[in-house]
């Protein structure tokens, strides 16, 4: 009967996790791009950077002094508006592009200006090829964090609902719990007779010490306050659990 009775709590457990955790699994909404196809498509720029970055070592010397100064702008709009985009789905390639076009007119432009040499127009294009992927980066990592805070403010609510789907399971196992520790201090109530027979410093040769009158952790008795707190367990629960040390 008791086998029975343990079997259909811990069936009543793990079907209440199994509905609550379809709860969270849906938090975070049927939207596109997800966090994840976020992240690799940053990660995939950052290696292409790294790539354009090792060919920009190679061009002409005043364009490198451009790169190294850090004052090329690779992005004419703030990076938070082009990722608010691609959040709403518009693709990474045609924002970036768009947004860089008038950069390409004026800047890049300038640097040719005057040098009609092959070596020169090529360089250009591979800073080009380098801010490009800065910019993208950029976009991607504020879409990252758009992205992130969405799905937090979608998960917040799902997991509160979620601790009260799965509430009931737990007042149950946790009234389980205190009967296995209730059940473990009336057995070591047993022990207390050692040191009620010895002197304290008879009690040093007795190996081992008798076992501690608090069976439970301080951080296992503020679980279970915290647990009558919100309602998961009454107080007359802890009824004869010796929560401080004797």
């Amino acid at each position: 009967m008791k086998q029975e009775l343990k079997k259909s709590e811990d069936q009543a457990l793990e079907s209440a996790l199994n509905k609550a955790r379809s709860v969270l699994l849906n938090s975070s909404g049927d939207v596109t791009p997800t966090l994840p196809e976020l992240e690799k498509s940053l990660a995939e720029h950052e290696a292409s950077l790294k790539m354009a970055g090792a060919k920009c070592s190679r061009i002409d010397a005043s364009l490198r002094r451009v790169i190294e100064s850090g004052s090329l702008r690779c992005l004419a709009s703030d990076a938070r508006d082009l990722a608010s985009s691609v959040i709403a789905g518009v693709d990474l390639s045609k924002v970036v592009s768009e947004d860089r076009r008038a950069l390409e007119k004026t800047v890049y432009a300038r640097m040719q200006i005057g040098d009609s040499r092959l070596d020169i127009q090529d360089d250009v294009r591979l800073m080009k090829q380098w801010d490009w992927e800065r910019g993208a980066i950029l976009v991607l990592q504020e879409a990252i964090r758009l992205r992130k805070q969405s799905i937090a403010a979608l998960r917040k609510p799902a997991i509160l609902l979620f601790c009260r789907m799965i509430g009931e399971a737990r007042g149950a196992l946790a009234r389980k719990f205190l009967a296995a520790v209730k059940e473990a201090q009336e057995l070591m109530e047993q022990e207390s007779q050692i040191a009620e027979t010895l002197k304290p410093d008879e009690l040093a040769l007795v190996q081992p010490k008798p076992f501690p009158a608090k069976v439970v952790s301080n951080e296992v008795v503020e679980w279970l306050l915290a647990a009558v707190n919100q309602q998961l367990i009454r107080p007359d629960d802890l009824a004869g659990l010796h929560l401080g040390a004797r």
